[in-house]
């Protein structure tokens, strides 16, 4: 599993895939609730970023070894599920909502690749290279506070940047 704590600036862009999202309101049948745990609204890609998740998901299950995907049914139907699994967890956490103010969701394609689902909105406004780096940093900030393995090096990079933004901005 590719652990991004670890990889430097340059393998964290290289290993990501970010995927922009759709937010559009959930579809209600009008009785009971909704779970608690659902968000108001529902998320989609492209169907050029869907292809290449899809891309993503064969390589994954193929290195995994456990699944046989033979079967043209089987696979969309994995396919399918594995994609509405991930936009749901990326809704949830709160990923297309701009009340939120989370930029993207990211999560681990084992070691074929990360894959980051952000909204489409701030892609546009702030480029994937920012919001790679953004998770980047987090993530290595977050092992740091945990007392687990990360890259320092990066860690450095990330803390000058900062340092000289604050020094730029009280010029």
């Amino acid at each position: 599993m590719i652990d991004f704590a670890q990889l430097s600036i340059e393998e964290a862009h290289e290993r990501t895939l970010v995927l922009a999202v759709q937010a559009k309101a959930a579809p209600r049948l009008g009785f009971g609730a909704p779970p608690a745990t659902a968000a108001p609204y529902t998320l989609s890609l492209d169907a050029e970023h869907h292809a290449a998740l899809n891309d993503l998901l064969l390589k994954h299950v193929d290195a995994m070894g456990l699944i046989d995907l033979a079967s043209p049914s089987m696979c969309d139907v994995f396919l399918n599920t594995a994609t509405r699994d991930f936009l749901e967890e990326a809704a949830r956490a709160g990923v297309g909502n701009p009340r939120s103010g989370v930029p993207a969701w990211l999560t681990a394609l084992g070691d074929v690749a990360m894959v980051m689902f952000a909204d489409e909105a701030r892609l546009e406004a702030e480029g994937p290279e920012a919001l790679v780096e953004l998770a980047h940093e987090s993530e290595i900030r977050d092992a740091r506070s945990a007392g687990r393995p990360h890259n320092a090096q990066a860690l450095t990079v990330y803390d000058a940047r900062a340092t000289s933004a604050q020094g730029e901005a009280q010029h």
